[in-house]
């Protein structure tokens, strides 16, 4: 066996101590390579009109949808829950400012204001959920107290609040409309809910065991009005096919008048037009008013005679469990599906400004099952209302000829 000498080792590692030596002090050191820049993570902003979050109607709708994404494409998601259209401007530039690729209003309110918005920043793709077609809403210095009640309509839909009305401040003079049709990088969301709840108002009319129904909305826009529209020619076919007179409290189609709570916000306000429908003997009531709909939901629950068409989700899965044993059936809106596919199209650079509208043919609105009230709803009934629902596919049935409040009719009278 060799050993080597202890000075043959230091001998020999100071050789190469001094051969790096040299090449240490013969080159430069290179520069650490700087990562390559990355691109933001795709990503989604919604802006609220009213409401809260998770409101069990539409906002908690569309948020669930974007929700979706996330988990299912990986994408970025944030909210800015606006309380009051004093905070419009400021929610959509902080959305606008995050340098997201998409950012999602909902509401009619945003309409207006997101095409504004919209032109401000072309490279910024915009989507409007419920949007108002017709150019005529913006709601800085628009007054529609008129048509707020805190009583309901009687059965011609006339409210019997009497007495004189509180004047009001002089409103702002608003800009002049946009035309959503010209902003490119702008895509509406809308539904023929009247397609649905017109399904809804025949189920009602035929469970009805007074004879009376009714419904009232928050404010009186147009994709409130749908609801109220489809829900009355839904009772009125049920009371031709059958011979009938079910009546219908808080909207008269014909005149376009009814009964709103003033918003979306007050279950107080909600409950207490619910209390009186239940006073002239409603069994049915499809409050078309969003979070607030909860107190029209808690009057007939407290009547324990009375049950409920719920709007935008199903009420059945989004309110409060003890309301679930009165929920009739809920006229919905598939938001979530139309925000999946406007995501994945706009990822894709596909995105375009080309209105997408719910109907009952694509799934992006229908009813809700009948839950717990499946024995009230007899196999006959059901049988009908499923024949409607075939007839509306198939254009054999337009439940509601030519109303305003209808987003195909809307796009038409877009200036």
């Amino acid at each position: 066996m060799k050993f080597v000498s202890r000075v043959g080792i230091v001998a020999g590692l100071a050789a190469v101590a001094l051969v790096l030596s040299g090449c240490q002090q013969g080159e430069k050191p290179k520069a650490a390579a700087s990562p390559e820049p990355t691109q933001p993570a795709y990503c989604a902003r919604m802006v609220t009109s009213s409401g809260e979050l998770k409101d069990r109607s539409f906002n908690q709708s569309t948020w669930n949808g974007l929700e979706d994404a996330k988990d299912e494409l990986g994408i970025q998601v944030k909210s800015i829950v606006s309380e009051d259209a004093d905070d419009f401007a400021a929610n959509l530039a902080e959305a606008v400012e995050s340098e997201c690729g998409l950012v999602v209003s909902v509401g009619s309110d945003l309409t207006q204001p997101t095409a504004r918005v919209a032109l401000q920043h072309p490279t910024t793709n915009f989507v409007v959920v419920d949007a108002d077609l017709s150019g005529a809403q913006e709601v800085v210095g628009i007054d529609s107290s008129e048509d707020d009640a805190s009583e309901p309509a009687d059965a011609d839909g006339e409210s019997d609040v009497t007495g004189e009305a509180t004047p009001s401040p002089s409103p702002t003079v608003p800009p002049s409309p946009v035309d959503v049709s010209t902003v490119s990088n702008l895509k509406p969301v809308v539904f023929e809910t009247q397609e649905a709840s017109f399904l809804a108002g025949y189920v009602a009319a035929g469970v009805s065991k007074n004879k009376i129904v009714a419904t009232f909305g928050g404010e009186r826009e147009p994709h409130v009005i749908a609801f109220m529209d489809g829900f009355a020619a839904g009772v009125a076919a049920y009371n031709v096919a059958h011979n009938d007179s079910v009546v219908v409290l808080g909207w008269n189609q014909a005149t376009g008048t009814g009964t709103f709570d003033g918003g979306y916000d007050d279950s107080d306000a909600a409950k207490g037009v619910a209390k009186a429908f239940i006073e002239q003997g409603a069994d049915v009531i499809m409050p078309v008013a969003g979070q607030a709909g909860e107190g029209a939901a808690s009057a007939a629950l407290e009547s324990g005679n009375v049950l409920l068409v719920w709007v935008d989700s199903d009420g059945f899965e989004t309110l409060p469990d003890e309301y679930g044993s009165i929920v009739l059936t809920s006229v919905l809106k598939n938001a979530a599906n139309a925000m999946d596919q406007i995501v994945r199209d706009d990822m894709a650079g596909e995105f375009d400004q080309e209105a997408y509208v719910g109907t009952l043919a694509n799934g992006g609105v229908g009813i809700a099952p009948f839950h717990d009230q499946e024995l009230a709803v007899n196999d006959v009934l059901a049988a009908e209302v499923e024949a409607l629902r075939q007839g509306v596919i198939s254009g054999e049935i337009e439940p509601v000829v030519g109303s305003p409040a209808s987003p195909s009719t809307a796009q038409q009278l877009t200036p």
